[in-house]
């Protein structure tokens, strides 16, 4: 997954990178590798940031704070997952909502 998103970043390729920087911090996520999983959600973040590409926020945001809580840090986790339910309900995007709720329920 790595390469592929590297690679399509090398192209210059601006559609979806969001999308593909999150999928890849959740692919190292599940392999346990917290670093990694950081990193790409450093990378899809800058990203964002860039790109104005919103789309994706509230799960990216969502991930961020399955990363933090992966790591032990749950202030950092609630505050991801309240900032992807105040996005998601901001894009109304109802069912993001529900799923950064549930997030925040299970803390």
């Amino acid at each position: 997954i790595r390469a592929g998103v590297e690679a399509l970043t090398a192209m210059g390729s601006m559609a979806t990178m969001t999308l593909y920087w999150a999928g890849l911090a959740e692919a190292e996520l599940a392999a346990g590798r917290l670093d990694e999983a950081r990193a790409a959600v450093r990378e899809a973040a800058a990203y964002l940031a860039r790109s104005d590409e919103r789309v994706h926020e509230a799960g990216l945001a969502i991930m961020d704070g399955r990363v933090a809580l992966a790591a032990g840090d749950v202030g950092h986790a609630r505050a991801a997952f309240e900032r992807a339910l105040a996005v998601a309900q901001a894009q109304e995007a109802h069912g993001m909502a529900r799923r950064a709720e549930r997030h925040l329920a299970e803390m």
